[in-house]
């Protein structure tokens, strides 16, 4: 037990009772460790397969090889251990399949057979999967649901493809299990946004229904044992008082801060309208004090707006090309350069500042 008391363990948040689970955590701390062990465990208990579902079609590549494929050959000793060791686990094209060598909880798979019991799925392809039926899945892990920024973008209303997934999946059912998992990278994410979850304090924040039941739970896990082993490594000594340490040390969101993020304020003239995928946002210019603030506050009669986003998250490069020719636009990507461009909050900050920076 002891070895396992610094890792994730579901059986907290299946309590819950609840179809809807995205749980945050310290990054390390055996989330997915957990899943693929509560898989098993379901499989072997209860007959119950798992979907496995990684936002794109690449990162099932890699979930494979290196997540399920690797993770299985070098650390399911370490993690699982007897009787679980007596499964013999592969990756076989998008799915991991397993066969017990000895009877495993009072269950052999047949003739030493290989059984499929774990089917990856890119959620960029969700729709793909509509025409079939899932009876036998009751379980659907979405691993990193929160991401850290970089080339691959969240998916245009991902939340709306996760929840399409699911319905694919439970086909009124009302039994799926969904479990969403990411280190704590930043709330500012469409799942988050979509669900309306707000900076909390508890181990546990939800979502309840008209009859008091939960309808989304989320789970902020803090393991005070696994956090003192960490900084208490060469690891947590070298990353102490910086804020990456901060994120990987005290579970603090990588990417929200508080830096350009300010009300707007005095007498400030409306340049122009932003727009940023599904959101619109307000450019106003304070030139007493020689900033520029953004909001969510639009003037909605203004002729003047500019896209800077594409279908796919990304940076409209056709748009960009034809606002870099405009003086309104310029001076604002003058301002970014400056760093006299501030945002009404972190989340306005989150959508909008990063493409703003590819201007530059």
């Amino acid at each position: 037990m002891a070895k396992h008391s610094l890792f994730y363990d579901f059986k907290e948040i299946e309590k819950k009772s609840c179809n809807f689970n995205f749980i945050q955590s310290d990054r390390g701390v055996g989330k997915t460790v957990g899943a693929i062990k509560k898989a098993i465990d379901d499989y072997l208990d209860k007959g119950i397969k798992s979907i496995w579902v990684r936002r794109y079609k690449t990162n099932i590549k890699n979930a494979g090889k290196g997540c399920v494929y690797g993770f299985f050959n070098g650390f399911i000793d370490a993690y699982i251990n007897n009787p679980l060791a007596d499964i013999k686990l592969k990756v076989k094209y998008n799915q991991l399949k397993l066969t017990t060598k000895n009877s495993v909880k009072g269950y052999l798979t047949k003739d030493g057979k290989e059984e499929d019991f774990i089917f990856f799925v890119p959620l960029s392809q969700q729709e793909n999967m509509k025409g079939n039926s899932y009876l036998e899945y009751g379980n659907i892990f979405y691993d990193e649901f929160q991401k850290e920024k970089s080339n691959t973008p969240y998916l245009q209303n991902e939340h709306n493809q996760l929840i399409n997934l699911y319905i694919t999946v439970d086909r009124n059912r009302d039994t799926t299990k969904l479990y969403a998992m990411a280190n704590a990278v930043t709330i500012n994410n469409p799942h988050y946004a979509y669900i309306g979850v707000k900076n909390f304090n508890t181990r546990f924040w939800y979502k309840k229904g008209k009859n008091g039941n939960n309808l989304y739970v989320v789970e902020n896990y803090i393991n005070k044992g696994y956090r003192g082993m960490v900084k208490e490594s060469n690891l947590g000594e070298a990353l102490k008082g910086t804020k990456f340490g901060a994120y990987v040390l005290d579970s603090e969101y990588l990417q929200d801060n508080d830096i350009f993020v300010q009300k707007r304020s005095g007498r400030c003239l409306y340049m122009f309208t932003i727009a940023v995928n599904s959101r619109r946002f307000g450019v106003w210019l304070n030139e007493e004090i020689g900033l520029i603030f953004i909001d969510d506050k639009i003037e909605p009669n203004y002729p003047i707006t500019y896209s800077l986003s594409s279908d796919t998250y990304g940076l409209n490069m056709y748009a960009l090309r034809y606002a870099k020719n405009k003086y309104d636009f310029n001076k604002l990507v003058y301002m970014v350069k400056h760093n006299l461009v501030r945002f009404d909050n972190t989340s306005i900050k989150d959508a909008v500042y990063m493409i703003l920076l590819k201007c530059v």
